[in-house]
């Protein structure tokens, strides 16, 4: 396959970049802490649905196994040239696709709940998998060398205390309404957050790609364990 590689941005273009970036990291948090599959929130909601411990481990390893969809991510997105757009309309289908799991009780039979879960969470984190790698290489681009590790600092805390805040609030207003509405509440908060989170790139300024020489599918795939 032809790799792309990207160039730098500008400097205003980089200040603006890091700036959103941090909101996306912010938004991105709060939306992990409902959509996670092994947070409070989902195990929680998996729980009340009737779920057993094992049931959920097992729609872990569903989701854990979709990461194989990264790599084919460089096969499907080489020749897609709007690659921002495409990470945000497909970040949109996976927030949409992994929250609608809130929806599993009233248009599914008690006894597809399991089945829906699954392919839902699945489907969804094929959808997210397919566009991080395109989406990491446009955040590292963003970067410069010498405040990356001040940058990245500062982003990892605030993406922390979010997550931290949010775990707290949803399990609070949890205990308060109790039941499917709460849930839904709760869930439809982290649809709004993941969905923001994608808002934000429309801003972010995505770099000029050039080609380099063309490679084949498994030489990109053990590339990173070559001596360079």
């Amino acid at each position: 396959m032809e790799e792309q590689r990207a160039t730098s941005l500008s400097r205003m273009d980089t200040i603006r970049a890091l700036r959103l970036f941090l909101y996306n990291g912010i938004f991105w948090a709060a939306y992990g802490q409902v959509a996670g599959v092994m947070t409070p929130v989902f195990t929680g909601f998996a729980l009340f649905l009737g779920l057993k411990e094992s049931d959920i481990g097992t729609i872990a390893s569903f989701s854990a196994l979709a990461g194989l969809a990264q790599l084919f991510s460089p096969s499907l997105t080489r020749n897609i040239r709007k690659k921002s757009l495409f990470i945000i309309w497909v970040g949109f289908a996976e927030i949409i696709t992994v929250l609608s799991v809130v929806f599993i009780p009233l248009v599914l039979p008690k006894h597809l709940w399991f089945i829906g879960l699954i392919a839902l969470v699945t489907g969804g984190t094929i959808l997210g998998h397919l566009v991080s790698p395109v989406f990491q290489g446009w955040f590292a681009t963003a970067i410069p060398q010498q405040i990356r590790a001040r940058y990245l600092s500062k982003r990892t805390t605030a993406v922390y205390l979010t997550a931290i805040i949010t775990g707290y609030v949803a399990g609070r207003f949890l205990d308060a309404l109790s039941g499917y509405k709460g849930f839904v509440w709760v869930f439809c908060f982290g649809m709004a957050a993941g969905i923001a989170g994608y808002l934000v790139l429309f801003r972010v300024p995505f770099p000029q790609m050039r080609s380099s020489a063309p490679t084949g599918f498994l030489p990109s795939l053990f590339g990173p364990f070559r001596d360079r």
